[in-house]
């Protein structure tokens, strides 16, 4: 398998999810609220006064999704790690997790760049659009792994 092929794979299951598709499985409860970019983008338009502000007010949003997405990480790590010691199966549950956050990041970071120049072009508020996307994603892969780990 080529080196891109794990990274396209997860892309298109990430890009999956992010536009709505589950599965025929998946119940009402298990159900994962889908990202919009609009979200976190609002949410500082409600907290700002002027344009000039909502970069500021989007980093710090972005921080406290970063700040929840690497707390819920470390759990997941930690379960993954607890998973591999304690069964006798070969699952390499924290190795598949390790390769899963790292095609995670690589995906966000690219789809927020696609995102930001398919909403804006590179013009006025391109920063803003990407760290929006970037809020949203990352909240999302918050809720993703909370579900997975049992947390709120």
């Amino acid at each position: 398998m080529k080196q891109g092929a794990g990274l396209i794979s997860a892309c298109l299951v990430c890009f999956g999810l992010l536009s709505g598709c589950s599965s025929q499985t998946a119940t009402k409860t298990d159900s994962v609220k889908q990202p919009t970019s609009d979200e976190a983008m609002e949410q500082c338009w409600q907290q700002v006064a002027a344009r000039s502000e909502l970069a500021s007010c989007l980093q710090k949003v972005l921080s406290k999704a970063g700040a929840e997405a690497d707390k819920a990480e470390k759990k997941a790590a930690r379960q993954s790690h607890t998973l591999d010691m304690t069964t006798s199966a070969d699952i390499k549950a924290q190795r598949n997790f390790l390769a899963a956050k790292r095609s995670f990041h690589q995906f966000r970071e690219r789809f927020c760049r696609w995102h930001e120049s398919m909403t804006v072009g590179g013009g006025s508020g391109a920063g803003d659009s990407y760290r929006a996307c970037y809020v949203e994603t990352t909240r999302w892969w918050t809720a993703l792994l909370n579900r997975q780990t049992n947390s709120d």
